[in-house]
């Protein structure tokens, strides 16, 4: 033990060097293992990654096989076998219930950012990791439309005409709900 390690947070009995000590004492006892995984290649890599876990449900439909007398049967991979591809049948009950644990309660978010991206004080973290880094600042894009952003990620043109595939729709108007005035007299009723 060198002796390097400190306690600099606001905790004032650990200010201590002994008290700090005696606190580290049965952390150095404990058999800790790390485990790291390997980086990831790239960073499409890990845009790809964090997409494929925030955007997936708990079971996509193209795995579910049948359903009938209460019994669900589902697709699933045996990972402790070589990832090979299995069917299982669960009552319609158990079914509800394994699916429901994924389901997060009402105000939960499945990723928090943390760290640099963390909400709090984001602009000047932001802008120390730039500084420290030699990068300047990109410029702001302008906002993209509907059409530009449905091209752009599906390559469909939302204004071409469906129906010739040649012409392009223009907006001419726009008629929107309206409330009719108070003056308009009421249709006449029978005494």
């Amino acid at each position: 033990m060198q002796g390097r390690l400190q306690c600099a947070g606001t905790t004032a009995p650990l200010r201590d060097a002994q008290a700090f000590q005696r606190f580290l004492a049965p952390l150095w006892q404990q058999p800790w293992v790390v485990y790291a995984k390997p980086p990831l290649a790239s960073a499409q890599q890990v845009v790809s990654s964090l997409g494929r876990y925030t955007h997936r449900v708990a079971l996509s439909n193209d795995r579910l096989v049948a359903l009938g007398d209460g019994q669900v049967r589902f697709r699933w991979r045996d990972r402790q076998r070589g990832n090979r591809p299995k069917v299982m049948t669960v009552a319609a009950d158990e079914f509800i219930r394994r699916f429901l644990l994924h389901v997060l309660p009402k105000g939960f978010t499945r990723i928090r950012h943390y760290g640099v991206l963390g909400n709090r004080c984001r602009a000047p973290k932001l802008a120390a990791c730039r500084q420290l880094l030699a990068q300047c600042v990109p410029p702001p894009q302008p906002p993209e439309s509907a059409a530009q952003v449905m091209r752009r990620l599906t390559g469909i043109d939302i204004e071409r005409c469906s129906q010739c595939r040649q012409g392009r729709l223009v907006v001419v108007a726009t008629l929107y709900p309206f409330a009719l005035p108070e003056q308009t007299p009421k249709a006449a009723r029978p005494p």
